[in-house]
């Protein structure tokens, strides 16, 4: 078990260490501009435009931000569950991927907080009851021995400590829902009906396989198809640059 056990840290790191890359794609799609460092690809169909960049992969999720200008004289839906990716690794292995839906992420994240919620007052009503019992103890306390008041220190000190770990561990958990919650209801790309004249813009993420070197990205609006093309640009580290470049650097 020793063995074992010393054998999983050294995992982890080993782990980790794979999924440090910094990743960027880019496209050789011939309409395309960069604005401060980012390749914005444009398309325009039948009056609907749309503005494209890949934005980042953080978190085993690749973004990228669309805007897209409705131009013709009718409404257009403009819906995430339209855009798909095909991902290809260097090996020729292909992953197929719908953009993740912001209202799933959305209602699955209110659930999550109402039971974290429930869970919170059921912890807080113990602790009202545990309190309640230790204040009717304390009339006993004269009949008790050193070591048994000792004892009901201890362990009312290990119930405070509990408590405030409890409320710490609901606060970051609450927190990082309204994070992410902002971001997938403010942020994200939304199913929205775009009326004549106007734009909407937003991210659209994919779970992202590590392994990827290519991106076929559509996206369908009613009778409307875009498509991309991303390769991944290899950039080595600065730290190896520096190590194993000829030439001094500043």
């Amino acid at each position: 078990m020793k063995k074992i056990s010393l054998l999983i840290p050294v995992i982890f790191i080993i782990s980790c260490m794979f999924h440090t890359e910094v990743y960027r794609f880019t496209s050789d799609y011939p309409d395309s501009y960069w604005h401060k460092g980012r390749q914005m690809l444009k398309k325009e169909i039948e009056d609907l435009s749309l503005i494209l960049n890949f934005s980042r992969v953080d978190n085993r999720k690749i973004y990228f931000d669309v805007c897209f200008l409705n131009k013709t004289g009718d409404s257009i839906l403009i819906s995430p569950d339209n855009v798909k990716c095909l991902f290809i690794s260097a090996s020729g292995d292909t992953t197929f991927a719908s953009a993740i839906n912001p209202e799933d992420v959305i209602d699955n994240l209110d659930k999550k907080a109402q039971r974290e919620t429930a869970e919170n007052n059921c912890g807080e009503c113990m602790d009202a009851g545990m309190c309640f019992f230790e204040v009717i103890d304390t009339f006993q306390d004269h009949k008790k021995t050193p070591q048994e008041l000792e004892e009901a220190e201890v362990s009312r000190r290990e119930r405070e400590e509990n408590t405030a770990f409890r409320r710490e561990e609901y606060k970051k958990t609450m927190e990082e829902i309204e994070h992410r919650r902002k971001f997938f209801s403010e942020t994200a790309l939304r199913k929205t009906t775009l009326k004549p004249d106007e734009s909407i813009s937003g991210k659209v993420l994919f779970n992202f396989p590590y392994d990827t070197v290519k991106i076929l990205l559509t996206l369908n609006t009613e009778n409307r198809e875009f498509k991309f093309t991303f390769n991944k640009v290899i950039r080595e580290p600065e730290e190896r640059k520096k190590k194993y470049s000829k030439y001094p650097r500043d």
